[in-house]
């Protein structure tokens, strides 16, 4: 697959309403808090492959008010400022428009973002993140979540249809914490959903430790 520019990572139409937005986020917390996913490699920027140079995995926090979602190509970062976040004002799954308020274009994955709010009143953060160097299909990690009763997703990344159907899951297994994600650009994906940051963050960090050991375990690592 020829790489694309960084400008077409996202698949959705974007609509900027405006550039300025407002939010009581700490951005020094915030900062402190992702710092762990930087540092085991669950977001980051592939130094190989198809997608060498393109960042991977993103995050985004409900504030009470809104959806306050980390910007594509800025996973990489060791810090994000507020030029770096957006607000996710509305998503229109017909069209595939991401309307929001920022400098800069949301994550790729902000329909999914937007999907999950949509369908758990109580969440208050959802972390995606990546575990790299194995083929998005790879049996021994679907065997991890099948083993522990965790769903997965089969629809394609950055596509309408995984929006789609995380909000069927979630419709199904209302108490999914974890959800693993097939068919993913660059890796298999893990996404986190979380009454806190804090507490998606350090959810995605324990499931990549817990299936880490499992593929070692099974000499599939």
């Amino acid at each position: 697959m020829e790489d694309l520019p960084k400008s077409h990572v996202y698949s959705f139409s974007p609509r900027q309403l405006g550039e300025e937005w407002s939010s009581a986020i700490d951005l020094q917390v915030l900062n402190m808090t992702r710092r762990p996913l930087l540092s085991v490699g669950l977001i980051g920027k592939f130094t190989e492959g198809q997608w060498l140079g393109y960042d991977y995995g993103n995050f985004s926090v409900f504030d009470g008010e809104n959806i306050v979602v980390s910007c594509s190509q800025t996973s990489s970062l060791p810090e994000v400022s507020k030029d770096d976040l957006a607000v996710l004002a509305n998503y229109d799954a017909e069209s595939f428009t991401v309307e929001y308020f920022g400098k800069k274009v949301p994550s790729s994955e902000s329909s999914l973002h937007f999907s999950a709010y949509q369908s758990r009143a109580d969440l208050g953060a959802v972390v995606h993140g990546h575990v790299l160097d194995f083929d998005p299909l790879h049996p021994e990690i679907k065997a991890y979540f099948v083993a522990n009763d965790l769903p997965l997703t089969t629809s394609p990344g950055k596509s309408r249809d995984i929006g789609r159907e995380l909000k069927d899951v979630i419709r199904r297994r209302p108490d999914a914490r974890i959800i693993g994600m097939m068919n993913h650009d660059g890796g298999f994906g893990l996404l986190s959903l979380g009454v806190s940051f804090a507490e998606a963050c350090q959810q995605l960090v324990d499931v990549n430790a817990r299936l880490t050991h499992w593929l070692g375990r099974s000499g599939a690592a």
